[in-house]
């Protein structure tokens, strides 16, 4: 008979990873400042960056008309493009964007099927989207900016209906 194998050990491994990305242990003031600091650097590049990301939509949007039997598969592409342009604006301090971004978002990823009305929705929406990055507009655009959000979302209602 062999004798009893010693009871098993459980080894906890070092967390290597989490302590370099986040420098290990908690979030420091230095960390929320080097953060802070690379946000302000990004965001002297954002207008561009973001205006690109809405010209590629154009450009979606025009596919999508001119080719109805693919509508659907482009209409997804522009939910993705539209997804991370909105989650970059809060951070760029573009509320307005993102606001309009999620109103896009939730039309294009809740409808089936894209007809003529649909496409004009979702142009109004870039076309929105546009303005806000051209004229710069930080924040929620104060009266008019807010009135042109609800605009789009009770279009978007509207459609849904």
């Amino acid at each position: 008979m062999t004798p009893n194998p010693s009871p098993p050990q459980f080894v906890q491994p070092p967390h290597q990873i989490s302590e370099r990305v986040s420098g290990g242990g908690d979030i420091s003031d230095k960390m929320l400042s080097r953060a802070a600091a690379a946000v302000k650097r990004l965001s002297n590049q954002f207008t561009s960056l973001a205006l690109d990301e809405i010209n590629a939509l154009s450009d979606l949007h025009q596919e999508a008309v001119a080719n109805p039997e693919e509508r659907t598969e482009i209409v997804r592409k522009i939910f993705m493009v539209v997804h991370d342009l909105r989650g970059q604006g809060a951070t760029f301090d573009y509320p307005l964007l993102t606001r309009i971004g999620s109103s896009l978002c939730t039309f294009t990823e809740t409808l089936d099927t894209f007809g003529d009305k649909e496409m004009q929705v979702i142009r109004v929406h870039i076309d929105a989207l546009k303005a806000v990055m051209t004229h710069k507009v930080s924040g929620d655009g104060g009266p008019v900016g807010r009135e042109i959000a609800q605009g789009l979302e009770i279009a978007v209602q509207k459609i849904m209906a």
